[in-house]
């Protein structure tokens, strides 16, 4: 039986700062609740420096925290400025609690409150579906082949996510990021578990009899190019049913496993990285982000990451049933939108940490050294390769569709008549659930989170004002393969 895990506590989370998103940490804060926790953090700085003035005169020794974590990352820092990518630690613990600080403890926990499951067994709470998945952490063996098509050394993280915050208005909190930060658990506690052992306990207490717990299969995925409008298909699903139906949105842990052989691979030259083993793991991460102690919630959908559409076939392969999506449009207004500053993670990736489909292209066309590559021209050489994956599950399953934003999203009504009853299987036949959807596409949305309604025109989708960059870019790996 696995033992209780370690609470990471207000203070490590001080002394650690926040870091960016990473299998060995919780999705990164934005820049409104950073805001909102520098009063808290001044305050037990403050604190802090009073208590070392006093004992300054009770012992001179200084004590340093041990770094027991060795950090396998060497991306360039003009390349991973702005840049949220992911890093491989050991699992050891960092213990930085303050030591023998009397007083000081008390005051800096006075700075937050107080964890509402500090006298629970946290491991019998994620059995019982009280806390959800929203990160994992793995080691360089975690998937290697001398383990027989296994894996071992994963870590995942739990925490109470606040789940109503996304229903009642996902344009709000479209990703799990926002889901994190708006949870007010999530802010200030997490608790780990081992996920071998996890997974198997928890399938176990689930197939009980009487039990109240059960895990669902994914309904439906949506992939597509990043603000080509997934976003707005994951939110109308959402507030279709909301009832019976849970939404995850970008989930850390899914895009960790995913894309963990090839951040291993390219980040860290180990190629030591069973894909069997690593598809092991993703079914186990999938079972726990599907748990419920809902006996209402019966359908789970599923929105990805851009760049785990790589990975469409794993998660196809994996669950057949499912339905999905693939969005898309312009290209010229796509690669625009993803160079912006502070939106351009997905393309810093595709530059730093290419794809294999993305390098494949780019051979085809003759650009061999993919590091000679700008980031627009890497951009585009990932947006193709991902376009390419999508046709090519579009023509060998039935249970997919290619979705043009422009013609098919931008509206509004293609949505409700035709894509979530006959591409998903939802029921939009009722007025009161198509007024709910009508009213949720009508918000603006999308990775920020929401910031209005929707005007019906964005300067950033203005053909002219596309940069010469962009449409350089797009014709050296598009060419006249504009559209599906």
């Amino acid at each position: 039986m696995p033992t209780q895990n370690d609470h990471l506590t207000p203070a490590d989370r001080l002394e650690k700062g926040n870091p960016p998103i990473s299998p060995s940490s919780s999705p990164p804060l934005s820049p409104k609740v950073k805001t909102k926790r520098c009063t808290l953090i001044t305050s037990a700085s403050l604190a802090i420096m009073a208590s070392i003035i006093v004992a300054s005169f009770v012992s001179s020794e200084k004590e340093t925290p041990p770094d027991s974590t060795r950090e396998l990352n060497s991306i360039d820092d003009k390349l991973a400025d702005d840049f949220t990518e992911s890093s491989v630690d050991h699992m050891d613990e960092i213990s930085y609690g303050v030591k023998n600080a009397g007083t000081t403890e008390n005051l800096v926990g006075k700075q937050f409150s107080g964890d509402e499951f500090s006298n629970e067994n946290k491991f019998e709470l994620v059995l019982q579906g009280e806390l959800q998945l929203v990160s994992l952490r793995y080691i360089p063996e975690s998937f290697s082949y001398s383990s027989d098509d296994t894996y071992y050394g994963v870590e995942v993280e739990f925490c109470k996510l606040d789940y109503n915050l996304h229903n009642e208005d996902p344009s709000e909190a479209p990703t799990m990021l926002h889901l994190y930060e708006l949870s007010d658990h999530c802010a200030e506690n997490s608790y780990k578990f081992d996920l071998s052992s996890l997974a198997a306990t928890a399938r176990d207490y689930d197939s009980q009899s009487g039990s109240t717990t059960h895990s669902m299969k994914p309904s439906g995925f949506m992939f597509g190019e990043g603000r080509s409008g997934s976003t707005v298909i994951s939110n109308a699903i959402t507030v279709a049913h909301p009832q019976s139906t849970r939404v995850v949105v970008e989930n850390p842990a899914i895009s960790y496993l995913l894309n963990a052989c090839n951040d291993l691979r390219i980040k860290h030259a180990i190629s030591d990285c069973n894909p069997l083993a690593q598809k092991l793991a993703l079914l186990d991460i999938m079972y726990l982000v599907g748990r419920t102690n809902d006996s209402f919630e019966a359908n789970m959908y599923i929105k990805l990451s851009p760049e785990d559409n790589e990975y469409m076939a794993v998660l196809l392969d994996s669950f057949p049933d499912a339905k999905w999506t693939f969005t898309y449009r312009n290209p010229d207004v796509v690669l625009s939108k993803n160079l912006q500053k502070y939106r351009d993670s997905i393309c810093r990736k595709a530059k730093v940490a290419p794809s294999n489909a993305a390098m494949e292209h780019a051979q085809m066309i003759g650009a061999d050294d993919f590091t000679a590559l700008t980031m627009a021209e890497a951009c585009s050489a990932h947006m193709v390769a991902m376009r390419n994956i999508a046709m090519k599950e579009s023509k060998s399953r039935s249970t997919g569709r290619l979705i043009d934003y422009d013609s098919e999203l931008k509206t509004g009504t293609l949505l409700i008549d035709e894509i979530l009853p006959n591409v998903f299987g939802i029921d939009t036949a009722d007025m009161v659930t198509r007024s709910r959807v009508s009213d949720q596409i009508g918000k603006k949305s999308g990775r920020t989170g929401g910031n209005g309604i929707w005007r019906g025109y964005d300067p950033d989708e203005d053909e002219s004002n596309i940069s010469m960059e962009v449409k350089h870019a797009n014709n050296k790996f598009f060419g006249n393969r504009r559209y599906l």
